[in-house]
C-alpha cells in the first residue's frame, strides 16, 4: 500500500512538471545599453557606468553627455527614468549619453567618497570635531576634494568617454543630488565652461555658511548654459533656506534657471520626479 502511494505521488509530480511551462534559470538583470569600467585617480579607483541612449549614433553629430554623481546608488534611477522618458509619447528627450561616477564597496566607503569629492572646501563646522553624514564624521581632513574631482572628470574621464563613444567634448552636463548639487553649482562658479547643462536636485548650498552663494556666478558667453534647480517642501530647513538664494545668484550671473519646488517631497523622495522634470527641461520639450 505504501509503495502504491509513493508511485502515485511520483506520477502526479511528473504529470504536473509536464504541464508547467518550461523556463530558463535565473540570470543577472542588466540595464539596457549599459556598460561599466574602472578608472584610476590619485584619490581612488572609480567605477564608471555608461548608459547609451535609444537611437545611439556611432557616427555623425556627437551626443551630449550627462555626467552624474553617486552612481553607486543612482544609476538604476537615472537610467530607468531616462528610458521611460524615451518611451513616453508626451516627451521628446534628446538621446543623451549618461555617465555615472561611483565606486566599488559598501555604504560607508561610498559616503566617505562623496563627502570628499563633492565638497568644494574643507568643512568649517562650528561645533568642532566634525559632524556625521552617512556614518562618516566629516571634518577638515576628509572634505574639500571637489577641485581634484573636477580635474579627474575633465582630464581623465571625459577624454576617455569622448575617445570610446560618439560623445561631444563641448556639450557636457552634470546631474547632482544633495552634495552632488553643491558640486555642480560650485563647478559653474570655478569653471563656468565645465558643464553646459546643470541638473541640481536638493543642492547643499548651505555648505560653509553658503559660501558658494556668496561668491557669485558668471555664465560663459560662448555657451548655451542652462540650469534646472529643484528641492522639496519636506526637506530640512537649512537646505530650503539656501536653495532659493542659490537660484537667485545663478540667475544674477547670467545662468537661465528653471526652478521646481515639490509639495510633499523629502530629500530622497524628490528624486524620481525631479530627474524626469530636469531631463525634460534641459534636454527635451513637451509635445
Amino acid at each position: 500500500m505504501r509503495l502504491a502511494l509513493v508511485i502515485l505521488a511520483l506520477v502526479a509530480t511528473s504529470a504536473r512538471a509536464q504541464t508547467e511551462p518550461a523556463g530558463s534559470a535565473p540570470e543577472p538583470l542588466a540595464i539596457p545599453g549599459a556598460e561599466t569600467f574602472t578608472l584610476d585617480a590619485p584619490a581612488q579607483t572609480y567605477r564608471i557606468h555608461v548608459t547609451l541612449p535609444e537611437g545611439y549614433r556611432e557616427t555623425g553629430a556627437p551626443h551630449a553627455v550627462l555626467y552624474y554623481a553617486d552612481a553607486w546608488w543612482l544609476t538604476e534611477a537615472v537610467a530607468g527614468i531616462r528610458r521611460l522618458a524615451d518611451l513616453a509619447e508626451s516627451t521628446d528627450i534628446e538621446p543623451v549619453i549618461l555617465v555615472g561616477i561611483g565606486m566599488d564597496g559598501e555604504p560607508r566607503a561610498w559616503n566617505a567618497q562623496r563627502n570628499r569629492d563633492l565638497t568644494p572646501s574643507p568643512t568649517q563646522f562650528a561645533g568642532g570635531g566634525g559632524f556625521p553624514i552617512g556614518g562618516v564624521i566629516m571634518d577638515s581632513t576628509n572634505t574639500g576634494g571637489a577641485p581634484a574631482f573636477l580635474r579627474f572628470i575633465q582630464d581623465r574621464l571625459a577624454p576617455r568617454i569622448e575617445a570610446h563613444y560618439n560623445a561631444s567634448a563641448t556639450r557636457r552636463g552634470w546631474l547632482g543630488h544633495s552634495l552632488g548639487g553643491l558640486f555642480g553649482a560650485w563647478a559653474a562658479q570655478a569653471r563656468p565652461d565645465a558643464f553646459e547643462r546643470l541638473l541640481l536636485i536638493s543642492p547643499s548650498a548651505w555648505w560653509n555658511n553658503g559660501e558658494v552663494v556668496e561668491a557669485g556666478f558668471t555664465a560663459p558667453e560662448a555657451q548655451d548654459a542652462r540650469v534646472f534647480l529643484a528641492y522639496g517642501i519636506e526637506e530640512g530647513n537649512l537646505l530650503r533656506t539656501w536653495a532659493p538664494p542659490l537660484a537667485d545668484a545663478m540667475e544674477a550671473g547670467g545662468f537661465p534657471v528653471t526652478r521646481r519646488v515639490y509639495e510633499g517631497a523629502g530629500h530622497h523622495s524628490i528624486l524620481p520626479q525631479a530627474i524626469w522634470d530636469g531631463l525634460v527641461a534641459l534636454y527635451g520639450e513637451a509635445e
